[in-house]
């Protein structure tokens, strides 16, 4: 993640994946994998933010 867009673009993405993973239609495996993927782009982040705060 490089810049404040990717991170903005992040963001929706995990939103989007929470609401399939909060729909009760979505298939238990989905939700897992949604959840798996989520965890990931989450932790891009935040290594992402706090190497932008290192900066400062």
């Amino acid at each position: 993640m490089k810049k404040n867009s990717d991170y903005s673009a992040t963001v929706e993405q995990v939103e989007k994946m929470l609401l399939k993973i909060e729909n009760p239609d979505t298939p238990v495996p989905e939700v897992e994998k949604l959840i798996a993927q989520a965890r990931a782009k989450l932790q891009e982040a935040r290594d992402w933010l706090r190497a932008e705060k290192d900066k400062l």
